[in-house]
């Protein structure tokens, strides 16, 4: 469940405005900037069966593209989050 939220586009949004950016674009993660990150307890064995096949998929060299969009949507949807909201992560992180 964990490791679905932690590489969300919606986790990924919030360490890029929290974190600091270093030479080349690189950003810095510490433990004590991690555990600030709110986690929402929801939804959690549809995120564990997403993470699973994408696991499954990269071990398998599979796209997981359409899994990864289906982990961002659940996630999205565990937050509560609008589609102006979504459009605006969407727009930073890519």
């Amino acid at each position: 469940y964990l490791l679905g939220i932690l590489n969300s586009d919606l986790c990924e949004f919030y360490l890029h405005k929290t974190a600091s950016q270093k030479a080349g674009g690189y950003y810095t993660y510490s433990a004590n900037l991690l555990e600030l990150i709110p986690i929402k307890i929801k939804n959690q064995e549809t995120l564990i069966s997403i993470v699973k096949n994408i696991m499954q998929f990269v071990d398998e060299n599979k796209d997981t593209t359409q899994l990864e969009n289906q982990l961002n949507y659940e996630i999205n949807k565990i937050y509560d989050l609008t589609n102006e909201e979504i459009a605006s992560i969407k727009n930073e992180i890519k």
